[in-house]
């Protein structure tokens, strides 16, 4: 095994997290994540996200990135969230909370109607798609209303966007296709997952598959890391990371992309390292 199939190993380690009342119809429900979900994505958001400006988590969920984002002193959190059932128990956590909103929608590249497949039994698998979790778990399904990044007032009016989080079971490239003007003028960094769900989707009359990123990359002017800080543009190391090491890339927009390498991917990979080595 190599060391990054053993970084893999112990980032996507599924570990429990807290008790939620009355939800997937069970009386106390066990949430579960990755270990990445805060100790890798919490590392790269102190590098990444810039103090006092707006960051966007798409794919809101119950708030574990958003709530890290606040406590590294964000102004603003524009949250997308589409399940009803996650909106029931994430609207009232941050009721009160200026810094945070939640748009209640889908995102694509496309607006309108769609219809949404809720997972019966996995907490973060709802989808747009009848996916792997979705066939496995069972779903119901009703309609929601899907919009596009570049065409949400709140987005246009945000003066700073330093980072997007984007974990949307397979939807991902299509939410970022529907915000080329908003990174064209932000340049944020993006963390997104990106995994074999996406081969469920179409972009553009085509079928997305595992080398949809690097065309996708090419036409924002953004180059792809994994989530271990390493560049996938070389053809052997793509081959060997996506779908592989890591379900999860870093889009470093080209304009930042010397103050990336040699000063905020040092300090990522240095504490990154630390933690997943630690572990193995």
């Amino acid at each position: 095994m190599t060391i990054l199939k053993s970084f893999h190993r112990m980032a996507y380690q599924i570990l429990p997290t807290f008790i939620i009342e009355n939800f997937k119809n069970q009386k106390e429900y066990q949430a579960e994540r990755f270990f990445c979900d805060i100790e890798i994505f919490s590392e790269f958001f102190k590098v990444a996200v810039e103090r006092g400006s707006t960051v966007l988590d798409c794919g809101l969920n119950l708030g574990m990135h958003t709530d890290i984002l606040l406590s590294l002193g964000v102004k603003k959190v524009i949250a997308f969230e589409a399940s009803r059932e996650i909106l029931e128990k994430v609207v009232p956590k941050y009721h009160d909370n200026d810094s945070v909103t939640v748009v209640q929608k889908a995102l694509s590249n496309e607006a309108g109607k769609v219809v949404f497949y809720e997972c019966d039994a996995m907490l973060g698998s709802s989808s747009l798609r009848r996916t792997r979790d979705i066939r496995k778990w069972g779903c119901y399904e009703y309609e929601v209303e899907a919009t596009r990044l570049d065409d949400e007032p709140i987005i246009q009016g945000a003066e700073n966007i330093s980072c997007v989080k984007v974990d949307l079971e397979g939807a991902d490239i299509l939410a970022l296709d529907g915000g080329r003007k908003l990174l064209e003028k932000h340049a944020p960094y993006v963390i997104m997952e990106y995994v074999d769900t996406l081969t469920e989707y179409y972009l553009d009359g085509k079928k997305l598959d595992k080398y949809s990123i690097l065309n996708f990359c090419k036409e924002i002017d953004y180059i792809p890391f994994n989530l271990y800080g390493i560049c996938i543009l070389d053809e052997e190391i793509f081959e060997e990371s996506v779908f592989e090491d890591m379900n999860d890339l870093i889009l470093v927009p080209k304009s930042k992309l010397q103050d990336w390498t040699t000063l905020l991917l040092p300090r990522y990979q240095y504490a990154i390292f630390e933690k997943l080595l630690e572990r193995i």
